[in-house]
Formats: structure tokens, C-alpha cells, sequence
């Protein structure tokens, strides 16, 4: 399974799929996709996250190894997740948890 990083209006998700239009197909069935039309997906491949694949259609940020890998690779909290930073397994890594961080320190 090859990696495909989704873009949408609704935010960003990492999918597996064999193809880009299966990439596509597959993105209609997350929570970034729901209300999105097949063609107003931007599809780009993720190439450092194929051996992420596990059996999943989808990484999950919920999932701490999963979450660990986005934000090392730059990817943060947002959206439908509210940031714990305190407490995330990824937060030595976490570019908005630095900034956090900066913020109470000043």
C-alpha cells in the first residue's frame, strides 16, 4: 500500500490505497471527506509514511504511534481534536507545543 497525504477544506489526513483515484475513494469515507466531492480532493503522495500501513486505511491520530509519526513530521493538533499538550506522547516533537510553551514562559 503506498501513503497519500488528503487535503480538503475540512483539514489533512494521511490514507493508504493502491492507486491515487482509490486514495480519492478512500478519503470520501473519513471525517475530512464526508462532504467532498471526488474531484475537490488534493491528492499528493506521502511516500514517508508507506511503512506506517498496518492494516488501516486511514492513520489515526488517536493512535499515539500514529500521532507520533505525524508530529514528527510536522503535523499538530487541530480541528475536531482539542490539543492536551501536557499530556500528548508526542509533545517533545510538537512545534505547538514549543510555542506553548514560549508563550507561558514570557
Amino acid at each position: 500500500m503506498k501513503a497519500y497525504e488528503i487535503n480538503t477544506y475540512e483539514g489533512s489526513t494521511i490514507v493508504f490505497a493502491e492507486t491515487r483515484g482509490k486514495a480519492r475513494t478512500v478519503a470520501m469515507h473519513t471525517a475530512i471527506g464526508e462532504d467532498v466531492g471526488f474531484l475537490e480532493f488534493d491528492v499528493h503522495r506521502a511516500p514517508q509514511f508507506d511503512s506506517c500501513y498496518r492494516g488501516h486505511h486511514e492513520m489515526d491520530w488517536t493512535d499515539p504511534k500514529d500521532r507520533l509519526t505525524l508530529v514528527k513530521a510536522g503535523w499538530y493538533c487541530s480541528g475536531d481534536f482539542e490539543c492536551d499538550s501536557k499530556n500528548c506522547c508526542a509533545k517533545d516533537y510538537c512545534l505547538r507545543y514549543e510555542r506553548e510553551e514560549e508563550y507561558q514562559d514570557a
